[in-house]
């Protein structure tokens, strides 16, 4: 079992991960489709982005799942309780149209029994009404008598409480702001010795050696990562030719980086991008993995990592003291 779980260590660590992309970039569409094998496609993803993105994963030349189907499944789901909303509101307006039709004519029956009965009680009603009218206009009168009395008397207590209710409001917020600028000033103190702090920390001999050795072992990290084999063709031009040749200048700078991998013809012209690229590469894990454990086990960048623990540590004392 020992020796097994060693094999197959040894398998992950020295067998790479390989991936080819190709995509293009035409009328202002994406498109791409790549994959990504590895052990004799033992393991096997591919993928494509054509307006909508698809996988499939396979393990042993089984596939394991398919997101389309979930993306299906979801859109008809979608779709059927959009449709479930559109019949519920369909029932909803015919309920509330029989529901009108039946007020209507309830209203009518009510209307014509009112016509027969008010002929007989005109008379009746006529004098009620007359005495009624005139209760109503002496209880208004009086209504508007205590009305004003009431606004009356506000406004004098108004007036009696506003000088002193205005000084002590002055008097409050001033010594609101005078707190916040306190406040500030702390807060402004307190940052500005975390940054001299962290400037120390900054100018050590042990941090600078370790950034530099972490950009080196960085930098051997990202070339094991980048594609091998890369190119990039096309047809570039903006609507003013100014800003076409500055674009092309920008790549004549970049050329002794990017070299032959990008033949990009200016067309000054007319206003197009069409380019069309492909990528391949292979990531080794115990590459990875090596230029890691080198940095952490180097005596400069270990000094470094029990800089940071140590300050990491004082912080989160400092937090719980508060």
């Amino acid at each position: 079992m020992l020796l097994l779980l060693i094999f197959l260590i040894g398998i992950i660590m020295i067998v790479p991960i390989r991936y080819q992309v190709n995509g293009e970039f035409i009328d202002n569409e994406l498109k791409y489709r790549g994959k990504v094998t590895w052990f004799f496609y033992l393991i096997y993803i591919k993928f494509t982005y054509d307006e909508e993105f698809h996988k499939q994963i396979k393990v042993f030349g089984i596939p394991l799942r398919n997101s389309n189907s979930g993306k299906k499944s979801r859109k008809q789901n979608k779709k059927k309780r959009s449709q479930e909303g559109l019949d519920s509101e369909v029932m909803k307006e015919e309920l509330h149209e029989n529901r009108m039709s039946s007020s209507h004519t309830t209203n009518d029956l009510r209307s014509e029994k009112k016509l027969d009965i008010g002929e007989n009680c005109e008379e009746e009603l006529t004098a009620w009404e007359k005495e009624m009218e005139e209760e109503a206009k002496e209880e208004a009168k009086f209504a508007k008598k205590i009305v004003g009395e009431s606004s009356n008397h506000k406004t004098s207590s108004k007036s009696k409480e506003t000088f002193s209710d205005k000084v002590d409001k002055i008097k409050s917020k001033l010594i609101n702001i005078v707190q916040k600028i306190k406040d500030l000033i702390v807060k402004i103190q307190e940052k500005k010795l975390k940054i001299e702090h962290y400037l120390e920390i900054w100018n050590k001999k042990e941090t600078q050696i370790a950034l530099s050795k972490g950009k080196k072992r960085l930098k051997k990290m990202i070339q094991a990562i980048l594609p091998r084999r890369w190119n990039i063709i096309g047809e570039m031009g903006f609507a003013e030719p100014a800003t076409t040749g500055q674009a092309m200048g920008v790549l004549g700078v970049l050329y002794p980086i990017l070299g032959s991998n990008v033949a990009v013809t200016p067309n000054f012209d007319n206003e197009i991008i069409s380019l069309e690229g492909s990528a391949k590469g292979r990531i080794r894990l115990g590459n990875l993995i090596y230029q890691l454990i080198a940095f952490l086990l180097n005596k400069d960048c270990l000094e470094f990592v029990k800089i940071v623990l140590e300050e990491r540590a004082d912080s989160k004392k400092g937090k719980k003291e508060k």
